[in-house]
């Protein structure tokens, strides 16, 4: 570990069955994610691990190699990336939404960014083989919707890089 990091706790939540705990929350139900998977999103489910992080704990860092989606399903987690000599924040995912979708969409790889948790941050950890379909690429609608998750937090990056270069 770096000199200074801040050390990763990751807590299973072995007695929650997670799809119960999605399936049961209206704005868990309604999440993106499981409307880009249609069907296969129970299956997805199944095969995820329900993690805790408490408060200030990496979900992971830029530039850790990772293959994993994290889906927020309660609290929150804040994005930040080294842009040259800077640390740009990307903001805050609330419940309900993706971290990890440049990797998954790359099929692996180093972490583009660095997720926090703000504050207790329960999350679904999705290996990318549980969103892939019989022929190896990712399902549905889900290309599709990660695409557009990766193209505004990319767009915010850039957006934010330019704005310190100014100073």
């Amino acid at each position: 570990m770096t000199p200074g990091a801040t050390p990763i706790v990751k807590v299973r939540i072995e007695r929650a069955d997670v799809s119960e705990l999605v399936w049961q929350d209206p704005l868990l139900r309604g999440a993106a994610l499981l409307k880009a998977l249609g069907e296969a999103a129970g299956g997805m489910l199944k095969a995820s691990v329900g993690l805790r992080f408490p408060d200030g704990v990496l979900l992971f860092q830029q530039g850790e190699v990772g293959d994993t989606l994290f889906f927020v399903i309660g609290g929150e987690v804040r994005l930040c990336a080294r842009s040259g000599s800077e640390v740009v924040e990307l903001g805050n995912v609330p419940r309900g939404e993706v971290v990890g979708q440049a990797e998954v969409l790359a099929g692996g790889g180093p972490r583009e960014v660095t997720a926090v948790a703000q504050g207790r941050v329960d999350a679904v950890e999705v290996p990318r083989a549980a969103l892939l379909g019989a022929d190896g690429e990712l399902l549905g609608a889900l290309r599709e919707y990660l695409a557009e998750v990766q193209h505004k937090r990319q767009s915010t990056l850039e957006e934010m890089s330019d704005f310190l270069k100014r100073w």
